[in-house]
């Protein structure tokens, strides 16, 4: 997901110097899809990571002018979300209650019917490889390929390695392919 760093950097000053809730608005809706994927992937619940969004967009507004001191608002962002769902889950396991809904996948749509057909099948697959990963495992895929942040990001948003971020892509990258190489294999 490629978002201009400028329109972010213009927002985020129009937020904590102007109070801007126009500003405000684009914000939240610019991050909501890709933040409440995120969450999901780790909560394991679109409501739950729909009220964790919330909360950590209502941080933001809170922060009134310290906003404007944050270098990589993104970053900051799923940095913020991911505490906020590991504080979720610690509670949750406290009263042993954890959701499980299912994680919803983003679909690609291609020209032809047959082609979105096969497109819809192989991004199933996909889907099934990378929610068949451990949970560590699947978080440093997510914000890599799905997120396109860096390794050192990754790293840095997990509290993690840069080794470790390494591994974990790897073992993701080899179990992915090893799920899909029937598929691969079956459709030539």
């Amino acid at each position: 997901m490629s978002i201009n760093k400028y329109y972010i950097s213009k927002l985020q000053q129009d937020i904590a110097l102007s109070r801007d809730e126009s500003a405000y608005r684009k914000l939240f809706l610019l991050f909501h899809q890709s933040m409440i994927r995120f969450a999901t992937s780790i909560v394991l619940s679109e409501e739950v990571a729909e009220e964790i969004y919330s909360d950590t967009m209502l941080k933001i507004w809170l922060m009134e002018d310290k906003l404007s001191n944050i270098q990589d608002l993104r970053q900051y962002l799923f940095k913020v979300t991911k505490n906020s769902a590991l504080n979720h889950l610690t509670k949750a396991a406290k009263n042993r209650f954890i959701d499980l809904d299912s994680i919803d996948m983003l679909s690609f749509s291609s020209p032809s019917p047959e082609e979105k057909m096969l497109n819809n099948e192989f991004q199933r697959k996909i889907s099934e490889a990378v929610n068949a990963l451990p949970p560590k495992c699947q978080l440093v895929y997510r914000l890599i390929k799905e997120e396109e942040f860096n390794y050192r990001q990754t790293a840095e948003i997990l509290d993690l390695s840069l080794n470790t971020v390494e591994r974990h892509m790897n073992s993701a990258m080899k179990k992915i392919v090893g799920h899909l190489k029937p598929y691969i294999i079956s459709s030539k």
